[in-house]
C-alpha cells in the first residue's frame, strides 16, 4: 500500500486545505496518510534558515520502491521560491504563480522545471483526524517558541472542516454583505491597505447596500475610523455565508487571499478584483472573468449595486460559484491533481 508522509513543519492555515484532501483521496484510492511530526535531516537541510517554512507543507510518497517528495509552497509572493527546498524535491506546487515571475531568479533548468501551479485557490481549514495535525511543540532547531505552539494550538480549535463550509451554504441571509478587511503595517503594504479603505468607506456610505463594513489590524489615522471587531473564524464565515454577494480584493502582493476561497466555497456570487495569479488557468473556469474585472473603487462599488439590483442573476451566479468549487477547486480535486503530477514525475 502506498503512503503519504505529510512532515507537520507548517501551520495548519497552509496545511490544512491539502491534508483535508489528501485524507479524501487517500481513502478513495486505499493510501495510507500520516503525520511525521520528527523532521528528517534532508528536510532540516532544506528548510535551515527559511523563515517561510510554516506556510509551506512538505510530503514524501512512498509508492512501491520508490520515494517522491512534494511541498505545496502557499507564500504570497509569487517571485518567490525556496531554492535549497526546490533542490530536495521532485515537485513544487505553487499557489501563487505568475509565469515569468520566477523569470530572473536564479535556478537551474532542473529546478525551474519542478515549479508546478497548483491551481486551487487556499483557506484555513482543518481535518477530521487528530493524527494529521501539524506538529505542536516548540523546535529549537526550527526556530519555533512557544508562541508558536499556542497559535497552531488555537487554529486546531477555531478553524471548520469542509462539513461545516457545506453547511454555511444554507444559513439563511441577513444583509446583502460583508466587508472586513485587514489592514497591514509595512510600507509596501499601503496600496493594499489603500484600495480596501477606498472600498470599505464607500460602501458604509452609501445608503442602497446594507453592508457590514470594516477594518481590522493596523489602524492608525483614518484606518481607525472604520475599526471593526474581530471575531473567530467560524463565526466570520457565518456572517459572510448570511452575506447575499461576496467582495474580493486582491492579497498581499497581488496574491490570491483566502477570501477568494472562501467566497467561492460558501457559494456566493461574488464582485471583486482582476486576478493576477496564473491568469490563463482561472479565467478559463465559467463565470470568473465577469465577476473579476473591478480594479477601481468606485466602478467596484457601482457593480456591487448592478448586481444586488438583479436577484434572479446573482442566485444563478451563486449556483455556479458553487459546482465550479465542489468540480474543480475543492480539496478533493485538489489533491487529485497533486498525486497525479507527482506520480507522473516518478514515471518520467
Amino acid at each position: 500500500m502506498s503512503t503519504i508522509v505529510h512532515f507537520g513543519l507548517c501551520d495548519l492555515a497552509y496545511c490544512g486545505y491539502v491534508l483535508s484532501g489528501l485524507a479524501d483521496v487517500a481513502q478513495e484510492r486505499g493510501l495510507t496518510l500520516k503525520t511525521e511530526l520528527r523532521v528528517p535531516g534532508w528536510l532540516r537541510k532544506a528548510a535551515a534558515g527559511h523563515e517561510h517554512m510554516q506556510m509551506i507543507p512538505v510530503f514524501e510518497l512512498h509508492d512501491g520502491d520508490t520515494t517522491s517528495r512534494f511541498c505545496v509552497d502557499a507564500h504570497d509572493k509569487a517571485y518567490v521560491v525556496q531554492p535549497s527546498l526546490l533542490a530536495a524535491v521532485d515537485v513544487y506546487f505553487k499557489v501563487n504563480y505568475q509565469p515569468g515571475a520566477i523569470d530572473d531568479l536564479d535556478l537551474s533548468d532542473a529546478d525551474r522545471a519542478k515549479i508546478v501551479p497548483l491551481r486551487t485557490p487556499f483557506m484555513p481549514i482543518t481535518t477530521d483526524g487528530w493524527s494529521l495535525r501539524p506538529r505542536l511543540q516548540p523546535s529549537t532547531s526550527m526556530g519555533w517558541g512557544p508562541r508558536d505552539a499556542a497559535r497552531r494550538s488555537r487554529q486546531l480549535r477555531e478553524f471548520p472542516d469542509m462539513n461545516r463550509i457545506h453547511e454555511l451554504r444554507s444559513v439563511p441571509k441577513e444583509r446583502d454583505l460583508l466587508f472586513i478587511m485587514r489592514i497591514y503595517s509595512q510600507p509596501h503594504h499601503a496600496p493594499v491597505n489603500e484600495f480596501r479603505y477606498e472600498v470599505a468607506s464607500r460602501l458604509a456610505a452609501n445608503p442602497d447596500i446594507d453592508a457590514t463594513v470594516g477594518l481590522i489590524g493596523h489602524l492608525e489615522g483614518k484606518f481607525a475610523e472604520l475599526a471593526a471587531e474581530q471575531v473567530a473564524p467560524q463565526e466570520h464565515l457565518r456572517r459572510l455565508a448570511s452575506s447575499r454577494l461576496g467582495v474580493y480584493v486582491l492579497g498581499t502582493h497581488d496574491c490570491l487571499s483566502f477570501k477568494f476561497c472562501e467566497l467561492l466555497a460558501l457559494g456566493l456570487p461574488i464582485v471583486g478584483q482582476s486576478l493576477l495569479q496564473d491568469t490563463d488557468f482561472f479565467y478559463s473556469l465559467p463565470g470568473l472573468v465577469e465577476q473579476f474585472r473591478y480594479d477601481e473603487p468606485d466602478e467596484l462599488v457601482k457593480a456591487i449595486e448592478v448586481t444586488l439590483n438583479n436577484p434572479a442573476e446573482y442566485e444563478a451566479t451563486a449556483a455556479s460559484n458553487r459546482q465550479l468549487y465542489d468540480d474543480i477547486l475543492s480539496p478533493i480535486s485538489s489533491a487529485d491533481r497533486i498525486l497525479d503530477r507527482v506520480l507522473a514525475a516518478n514515471v518520467s
